[in-house]
């Protein structure tokens, strides 16, 4: 039970990271839509991300790999709608569709490849 909040947590955190610093490294003004290889290149890196995430939670739990990267799935695209909902308006709709549709179930591709990598298939 441990190993598998502490994965979890260390997935979410590593998804997390990378989202901090997708979204403020290229210092694009707040409030003004950013540009389309933006938009593409940060959802791609966010799928990258999101299977690593889904990897590692699957990789500390040790067991169970494909639940624990769907608890990662589920994670990110609770709070991307939930972010979305509250936030109507003064959020970029592009990027919290984006990651609940295409991002949060790519956790589920790391979890996968950790199943298959692990002989657990």
């Amino acid at each position: 039970m441990l190993r598998s909040v502490i994965g979890i947590l260390a997935g979410y955190l590593v998804f997390a990271l990378a989202a901090v610093l997708i979204f403020a490294i290229p210092a694009l003004e707040p409030f003004a839509p950013p540009p389309w290889p933006f938009l593409i290149a940060s959802t791609i890196l966010g799928i990258c991300f999101s299977s690593l995430a889904g990897y590692v939670a699957a990789a500390i739990a040790r067991r169970r790999p494909l639940l624990h990267s769907l608890a990662i799935t589920i994670i990110i695209g609770a709070a991307a709608l939930g972010t979305l909902i509250a936030q109507w308006g003064k959020v970029a709709v592009w990027s919290q569709l984006a990651t609940a549709t295409l991002v949060a179930p790519a956790a589920l591709l790391g979890g996968w490849i950790r199943r298959r990598r692990a002989g657990l298939a």
